[in-house]
């Protein structure tokens, strides 16, 4: 089984206390009449000095050839130190090859002996037709010589993405030979500007001779712009193993580059509606009452929103059914998020809403919009309006009862604060035995007539010259927020300038009636961030838009 030492995030090496030597002839090179190769590997430190005139074959000084240094750890303390040697051609046999030593930072190592067989020369082998076809249709060939060190890069999913979408990269490394990894450039594993979902997976399978290995990273696009991920680079040492499990080292650096790919990640199309969330696909939205729909004014009823065919199910989030049509001011809402569960390939809602009146006859639509990446536009779903049917009815003002001989007092959602009393007759009055008329004092009110009507007319002059000024609720409500810090009191205070505007029927809290683009975009912006944590700083700012929309003066410092 070929074998890939490999490590992706950085190398490192356990030495013991002293310099390693391991010494090998190449399998390869044992041959009858051809010369013995064999390799030195050296293990030590950066720090620790080799005597290359010291080294010694069986007692008997010898001087073999520098190959190359290898850095083995991420700090670059350790050190593979590789160097080859060759030997006279000998007969067939079985031979040993004695011990080396040399001499490091002036302290004499050694290597342990090794065996090693001469052959004879093979014949070439005959390939028969069927063995040359089958030989044909392997999947990967050696690109040079025997040695077979490729690497390759897939993109698997689109290369245009929008936030929230996700894609597969996948790296593949295909080798044929044991390969000792010296460098390692893989920005896939880790790439900037997206986010990884889950670890790198690694998958290993075997094609013939060929060993393949799969790096696959999930990412998530998060940050709008063109990203480059690359090239991606791997180098290594192939080497064989000798009779004594030692490795024995190829010469010359093995290297496979992968070109670079680019993403561009782009921003959602503007305008943007008001019941996207940032669901990715084609959305398909039901809804069905979990509760019973037989109920009373104040019960509460639970409804739940079922939402498929969207790529990123997980992070999704309904829109605020305040901001819904026909739900503000007919049902109570839960602050909190509704529950969300996630089953199979669909996620589940679980809404609570008390119902505040009886002449919403219906639980209304609620409307879900997606973005599908594939056509680069919005879709909207909406549910099926629920009917209801209410046991009692409510009323807001408390009204005779006799008027109406089929309700009773009792079907009251809130009782009068006093009990009702039958109106009597009004009493007769009668003159008084002296009448006003009759006295003196009449004489009095001629002038005093004059007097009064003088006065009320000067005042009526003075009032008309300076009118009295009468402060807005709007405004009382949005001094009220400056003191609060909160957004709710924000929100109060522009829907009440929209009231006293006429510009929204009073009462009404919908953003689909709401005509000043202004007043809908801050408006929108208040009711997205209520169940967000936010600054000071941050209700400083909407503070000064809401003061700006309402009096179009800077907020006084």
């Amino acid at each position: 089984m070929v074998k890939l030492l490999i490590c992706f995030l950085f190398f490192t090496f356990s030495l013991t206390a002293e310099p390693l030597i391991e010494a090998s002839v190449d399998p390869k090179s044992g041959q009858v009449n051809q010369k013995i190769k064999g390799t030195i590997i050296i293990t030590h430190r950066s720090e620790e000095v080799i005597d290359q005139q010291s080294f010694k074959l069986n007692q008997q000084p010898f001087i073999p050839t520098f190959f190359q240094d290898v850095v083995m750890s991420a700090e670059g303390k350790t050190i593979l130190s590789i160097y080859t040697f060759e030997l006279p051609a000998q007969p067939k046999g079985l031979y040993v090859l004695p011990a080396i030593t040399v001499n490091i930072n002036d302290k004499t190592y050694t290597s342990v002996p090794s065996t090693y067989e001469v052959k004879e020369l093979n014949a070439p082998k005959r390939v028969s037709a069927k063995q040359a076809t089958s030989s044909s249709q392997r999947v990967y060939k050696p690109a040079t010589g025997d040695i077979l060190f490729q690497l390759e890069t897939e993109v698997k999913g689109p290369t245009t993405l929008y936030p929230g979408q996700r894609i597969k990269l996948i790296y593949r490394i295909l080798y044929n030979r044991n390969v000792d990894l010296a460098r390692t450039e893989l920005p896939f594993v880790h790439p900037p500007h997206f986010l990884k979902v889950g670890d790198v997976q690694i998958e290993d399978r075997q094609q013939e001779e060929t060993t393949v290995q799969e790096l696959t990273q999930e990412i998530e696009a998060s940050e709008i712009g063109t990203f480059t991920l690359g090239p991606s680079i791997i180098e290594g040492y192939a080497y064989d193993l000798n009779s004594l499990n030692q490795k024995v080292y190829q010469s010359g650096l093995l290297q496979s580059e992968a070109p670079a790919i680019t993403l561009d990640v782009k921003a959602f199309p503007s305008p943007q509606p008001l019941s996207f969330t940032g669901g990715l696909g084609q959305v398909k939205l039901t809804a069905q009452l979990q509760s019973s729909n037989q109920i009373k004014v104040g019960e509460n009823l639970e409804l739940q929103v079922i939402v498929q065919g969207l790529s990123n199910l997980t992070d999704l989030r309904l829109p605020s059914l305040k901001c819904q049509p026909g739900f503000s001011g007919f049902f109570q809402l839960s602050d909190l998020p509704p529950a969300a569960e996630l089953k199979n390939d669909q996620k589940i809602f679980t809404i609570i809403l008390r119902p505040l009146s009886s002449l919403m006859q219906e639980i209304p639509s609620i409307f879900l919009t997606s973005f599908d990446p594939a056509t680069g536009q919005y879709k909207t779903q909406h549910t099926t309006p629920i009917p209801l049917n209410f046991l009692d009815i409510h009323l807001a003002i408390p009204f005779e009862t006799s008027a109406l001989p089929f309700l009773k007092q009792e079907t009251w959602l809130i009782p009068p604060p006093f009990a009702l009393e039958p109106i009597n007759e009004p009493p007769i009055l009668t003159s008084p035995s002296f009448p006003f008329t009759q006295t003196a004092w009449n004489l009095w009110l001629f002038p005093l007539t004059l007097l009064g009507f003088w006065l009320g007319k000067r005042q009526l002059v003075k009032s008309q010259q300076q009118p009295k000024k009468v402060k807005l609720k709007s405004e009382t409500l949005l001094q009220a927020a400056r003191r609060s810090q909160r957004l709710k009191d924000l929100e109060s205070a522009l829907w009440w300038r929209l009231w006293e505007k006429n510009e929204v029927s009073t009462g009404v809290e919908d953003l689909d009636q709401v005509r000043s683009q202004e007043f809908s975009q801050i408006l929108f912006e208040l009711q997205r961030l209520q169940y967000t944590p936010q600054s000071k700083n941050q209700f400083s700012v909407l503070y000064k838009q809401v003061q700006q929309v309402l009096t179009n003066k800077p907020d006084p410092q």
